[in-house]
């Protein structure tokens, strides 16, 4: 059965109830189908005029795209951002566009724990794309990535459209979001018909999905508008809001690099595949390198469902990660053959402490560099 409308308008083997309809892996699913069925009953498709008029779309995978938007997720790390893209360009000759205007964005990520550097993220125009870029940056240190650790065992998810997302990821997020807000209006007025581009390493990649998510629920953007491509991203929330993601962001992208294990953080409860499953959950579309030494042009896999156990998963579970720790943190650092978090110390060196270079404070607390 190839199609939802055929599938809710199919009589279950018990005859007491139609099939049902998951858009998650795009299926039919008769009653009892537990173990194989990973929509829960908010999530199921149980009527014909709930059903889409058309598959959904989730955009086209550009590996340039992605390779480029690596790049700018790069410059995020660094602390003298036009200096590292600079560089960028002066070396590599597959860089193809120029930034014509860059803001540089952080505010404290304070921590309940520990004490560790600003969550940041860089807003870019390109002129010569007809695109603004927004790439955050990732998880910077190793207090903060224990701070999210922690934040994810022992806090609640916080409400996020129909479903609920990390609460470490959206206070990140809300720290940020009033001087992003603040220059991205001023953008996208001025240039309204620019794509936006969101992009983001590890916990930068987590804070991408919920920008692209909020601006598009918000009616700010349209899903014409707007690509997301994202780098060792963690599960950023639950089902509901794994659906939702996947209803509002068509072009979408979740690159995990081979043993990579941060993309299966937080754990599923249960099993990913499991309809009771109610915990962590990724939304599409995942994009498989399955090779030990990637890079640009090496063979990848379009993930078919959220959770596909045919992509990076098989390398997956508790032991796996803990006999490939070694594995699992190179391959987190090292997209397209670039170590994302270090690049751009390694093209010129040490970084100066960001506050020797940040010039303008922001009455609401965030600090702007405006380049």
């Amino acid at each position: 059965m190839t199609s939802c409308q055929e599938c809710v308008t199919k009589e279950t083997w018990a005859k007491v109830t139609n099939c049902r309809w998951c858009p998650f892996d795009q299926r039919c699913h008769t009653v009892g189908a537990l173990v194989t069925n990973p929509c829960s009953s908010e999530i199921h498709i149980k009527h014909e005029s709930d059903c889409p008029d058309r598959p959904p779309v989730h955009g086209s995978y550009d590996e340039q795209e992605a390779y480029q938007q690596l790049l700018l997720s790069t410059v995020a790390y660094a602390d003298e951002p036009v200096k590292c893209w600079t560089n960028i360009n002066r070396i590599r000759s597959d860089v193809d566009f120029e930034l014509d205007l860059v803001s540089f964005i952080a505010n404290k990520c304070e921590g309940q724990f520990f004490d560790y550097k600003e969550c940041a993220v860089l807003v870019a125009l390109s002129h010569s794309n007809r695109a603004i870029f927004v790439s955050f940056r990732g998880t910077y240190e190793l207090t903060q990535f224990i701070e999210q650790s922690l934040s994810t065992l022992f806090k609640p998810k916080l409400k996020l459209g129909d479903g609920h997302v990390q609460e470490y990821f959206l206070d990140a997020y809300s720290k940020l979001s009033p001087c992003l807000s603040s220059k991205m209006e001023y953008l996208m007025s001025q240039y309204p018909n620019y794509t936006v581009k969101f992009s983001g390493h590890s916990l930068g990649g987590a804070l991408a999905s919920i920008a692209a998510f909020k601006f598009i629920q918000e009616g700010r953007l349209s899903k014409d508008e707007v690509t997301l491509y994202t780098y060792g991203m963690p599960r950023v929330g639950d089902k509901l809001y794994a659906a939702e993601h996947d209803r509002r962001v068509d072009s979408s992208f979740r690159l995990v690099n081979y043993k990579d294990c941060i993309p299966h953080f937080p754990m599923c409860r249960v099993s990913c595949s499991a309809q009771g499953e109610t915990g962590p959950y990724h939304h599409r579309t995942e994009v498989f390198y399955d090779t030990s030494d990637m890079q640009l042009e090496s063979n990848y896999t379009i993930c078919q469902s959220n959770e596909d156990v045919d992509c990076s998963h098989k390398y997956q579970g508790p032991t796996a990660t803990f006999w490939h720790i070694n594995s699992c943190i190179h391959h987190h650092q090292t997209y397209f053959g670039i170590r994302v978090g270090e690049y751009c110390n390694q093209l010129f060196g040490e970084s100066p402490n960001m506050s020797s270079i940040i010039d303008i404070r922001s009455a609401d607390g965030c600090y702007i560099l405006n380049i």
